[in-house]
């Protein structure tokens, strides 16, 4: 599970962006209905499409294994800024695209469930979804993609911010 999956730097901006805006929606469900969520990702890119692509992409089969990630230390850090400026390969392991593609499979199945309001199961999808984004991803963008992928559109954002529509990271991907 250690094995490096290297992939195109832009499919790696996307999932970052994409799990960027699923964290913040999933904190603004809140204090709204559930149903209002479930109708932006209805009519946004869902996350099922997302976790299938992360599969195809990779060529990973999704084993019914009980996969574990922890957030990149300094030092793993540091390397994924190597890897990133100095031989321009970009990479997650086997391990964090399977867990990448159960969270979303997780998030897809709540939005596709009965559930009215936002409970601690909800909370806790929203912890790992951070961990993969905040924790493992975002130390594989450049600066300035990364300052770029936090403006990313959400469901009930503030109207006076300048987002970035998800349209700009999926073009080409999706």
């Amino acid at each position: 599970m250690k094995k490096k999956v290297f992939l195109k730097y832009e499919f790696i901006l996307f999932l970052y962006a994409y799990l960027r805006q699923a964290d913040l929606s999933l904190d603004r469900s809140r204090w709204t209905a559930w149903n209002e969520l479930k109708e932006y990702y209805r009519r946004g890119i869902e996350p099922g499409r997302v976790a299938t692509l992360s599969l195809n992409i990779t060529d990973i089969a999704a084993l019914s294994v009980d996969v574990k990630v922890e957030e990149a230390t300094r030092w793993q850090k540091f390397r994924n800024f190597i890897y990133r400026n100095v031989l321009r390969k970009n990479y997650l392991t086997e391990a964090e695209v399977l867990y990448c593609y159960r969270q979303l499979k997780v998030f897809e199945n709540y939005l596709n469930s009965n559930l009215n309001w936002y409970t601690v199961d909800q909370e806790k999808l929203r912890i790992d979804i951070c961990l993969i984004a905040y924790g493992i991803i975002e130390s594989k963008l450049n600066f300035r993609d990364k300052y770029y992928a936090e403006k990313i559109e959400h469901y009930l954002q503030n109207e006076i911010l300048i987002t970035v529509p998800m349209s700009e990271f999926s073009s080409g991907i999706i």
